[in-house]
């Protein structure tokens, strides 16, 4: 299986402390609510800075939107530490099913890139 990858957004929300890669963490978020949200708008938002938050990759059935580069901290877990460790995934919960072989391809792929250690937490 492969994966759409969006890359026409740029979020905001991360400051300029660097995360060491390869990162030994991967933070998993369902979005917000499990219906009436679709993927592109939660991007957008994640994209705004009036949210606030972000994440490194939102992802959905069979795509995947990088909005930060993985060396900077997403504002996703409300921990600073937890931040500047790991990477953040903002996942579909309208299509659980479709959606987990999706971050399960992502993540095969930061290891395989680099990004994340092998036996990742």
């Amino acid at each position: 299986m492969a994966y759409i990858l969006h890359t026409q957004y740029n979020s905001p929300n991360t400051d300029d402390r660097f995360i060491k890669l390869p990162a030994g963490r991967l933070g998993l978020h369902w979005w917000g609510r499990p219906i009436g949200q679709n993927p592109f708008g939660v991007c957008a938002w994640l994209s705004s800075q009036a949210s606030q938050v972000s994440a490194h990759d939102v992802i959905w059935p069979n795509n995947v939107a990088q909005l930060l580069e993985y060396n900077k901290p997403a504002w996703a877990s409300g921990n600073y530490d937890e931040n500047w460790r790991s990477i953040a995934f903002e996942c579909d919960p309208n299509d659980i099913e479709g959606t987990i072989p999706t971050i399960i391809e992502r993540a095969a792929d930061l290891v395989r890139n680099g990004i994340l250690i092998e036996d990742f937490t």
